[in-house]
């Protein structure tokens, strides 16, 4: 059930779950199914409503972190409302202490989350094939293996709304903001959530207590909180707001294929049930090791019509027509960035000449109407491609987030300093590097660089931007000297105190963390339910 309010201050639940995105949701309903009464508090309100609700202020030290506009989200459904739908598992290296990765290795093995993808994925509006492992021969140096979904329905309230109405065991209050939790100075737990709503406070009480609310406004509610008890969570110095990480993203290449018919290969593909899947290329896990790279996917984007670059004389007859009639501008969102060429250039490729049969497929792809990811890639008959690359962000102690100024109205505001440093650039320039070294040694292709050598490691820090997956912040550990939770996501300093989302991450991986997060979500759900 749905409530635009506070939740009655009489009731006490089992489960107050503070925040409505894709982990908190999928925790709430995992849990409410188990038969556990669950309390959900959202600042928001539903996205249909038109009502938004701002963020606390923020202040940023430097460029490379998104604004809150494009990386928070106030209203049922979180940043779904925002997310592309791209589903990704970890990889088993991500769990891994790693001699060149300072503080990596997680408290919990891979396995631990495996088991919880496939509920993850159906959670999140995703059809997974039966057989996606398309990897060249053991101890090939890269593999193909890297799979990401893409979900059919990528806004979770809108997936889940009678679910979410018609549950017995859940209340889910919007337009509720929790200000911080409310710790017990006689026992090791918390004894609620204060809960304001339309200018008045009040306590949402329950037997366990779970933020759920995004990385930044978990770590901005533990730090209002530890104002009264300083020493919580490891004190100043301690590891609460620190090893903020994201994710590194951008084209610092092309891809030409010998065989363009090779691409399929790592293009998207159609599952029975109406899913759509891809493989990423990566470094082999030992290649990983021997070379100290940075966990770092690749996958194929469509160069823009209107660059003659992609080389395809059916994409320059296509960008050539669409101009003609003025009707370009029209359908060039989402295309990848695209590099102004001359009229010239196109009609150099058109000299080339195309395939009859490719232009029917184009023709066929043009009028599909797709959700996914899908809709707006073009394969190229010709094999040239960008290459996008997403690469892990490496823990830094420095890269962090600090309370800041007074909000008037949304609470204590947030100072925000996310760094990325050479070992994360380099890593990135190094992955290309071995990635061409296969492709040529294989007669598959190679990659055609932006920039020249000598520049490209700062052509990598120039995209240096994220934000949007806010990982580090809160993160698991064995002891509580190097993190703020456990592996069942508990606060170790409180008995009744539990943290989800990616913010727990102690390490990015290659992979977008809305699946391992919806998975670790259900783990922990299980692990309540239990309780």
């Amino acid at each position: 059930m749905i409530v635009d309010g506070p939740p009655d201050p009489a009731a006490q639940a089992d489960i107050c779950i503070v925040g409505s995105g894709p982990v908190g949701l999928s925790l709430a309903l995992r849990c409410a199914a188990q038969g556990k009464r669950v309390m959900v508090i959202e600042a928001g309100y539903g996205f249909q409503t038109g009502r938004t609700v701002p963020a606390p202020p923020i202040e940023f030290v430097n460029a490379s972190h998104a604004g809150p506009d494009v990386a928070m989200m106030r209203s049922v459904g979180g940043t779904s409302h925002l997310w592309g739908g791209r589903c990704v598992a970890f990889d088993d290296i991500d769990f891994r202490e790693r001699p060149y990765v300072p503080h990596s290795g997680w408290p919990l093995a891979h396995h631990a989350l495996q088991r919880h993808y496939p509920d993850a994925l159906r959670f999140l509006g995703c059809t997974p094939p039966a057989h996606t492992q398309v990897s060249m021969t053991d101890g090939e140096p890269v593999l193909l293996d890297r799979t990401e979904f893409w979900s059919q329905n990528g806004n979770v309230a809108d997936a889940h709304d009678a679910a979410i109405r018609g549950s017995g065991n859940l209340m889910l209050h919007t337009g509720c903001q929790a200000r911080r939790v409310l710790i017990d100075a006689t026992s090791d737990g918390i004894r609620g959530v204060e809960v304001e709503h339309e200018g008045r406070c009040q306590a949402a009480r329950a037997h366990a207590y779970v933020l759920a609310a995004g990385g930044l406004e978990n770590t901005r509610l533990l730090m209002v909180s530890r104002r009264h008890m300083p020493q919580l969570f490891g004190g100043e110095g301690g590891p609460l707001g620190r090893f903020y990480c994201g994710h590194l993203t951008g084209h610092l290449a092309g891809i030409v294929f010998a065989d363009p018919q090779f691409a399929r290969r790592l293009w998207f593909q159609r599952t029975k049930g109406g899913g759509i899947h891809r493989q990423r290329l990566a470094c082999a896990d030992a290649i990983q090791e021997e070379m100290a790279l940075l966990n770092t996917a690749f996958w194929l984007d469509s160069y823009s019509i209107s660059d003659p670059t992609h080389g395809s004389g059916l994409l320059s007859g296509l960008y050539l027509a669409l101009s003609g009639m003025r009707l370009y501008p029209r359908v060039s969102h989402g295309q990848a960035p695209r590099h102004e060429g001359g009229t010239a250039c196109h009609m150099a490729n058109l000299r080339n000449g195309f395939d009859p049969r490719a232009a029917v497929a184009l023709g066929r792809q043009l009028s599909a109407r797709r959700r996914d990811g899908s809709a707006f890639a073009l394969f190229n008959p010709a094999g040239r491609y960008l290459l996008r690359y997403h690469a892990e962000h490496a823990p830094n102690s420095e890269s962090r987030v600090e309370l800041a100024t007074e909000g008037p109205e949304a609470g204590p505001g947030l100072r925000v300093d996310l760094r990325f440093s050479a070992a994360d650039t380099g890593s990135v320039v190094r992955s290309h590097a071995r990635i061409d070294a296969w492709l040529r040694a294989n007669g598959i292709g190679q990659l055609d660089y932006h920039v020249e050598a000598g520049t490209r490691d700062a052509y990598v820090a120039g995209q240096a931007l994220d934000g949007y997956h806010q990982i580090g912040l809160t993160r698991m550990s064995a002891d509580r000297s190097c993190g703020i939770v456990d592996a069942n996501c508990r606060v170790h300093d409180l008995s009744n105190l539990y943290v989800a989302g990616s913010s727990v991450f102690p390490t990015a991986g290659q992979a977008n963390p809305t699946l391992p997060a919806v998975a670790l979500a259900l783990r922990l759900a299980d692990h309540l339910s239990a309780s």
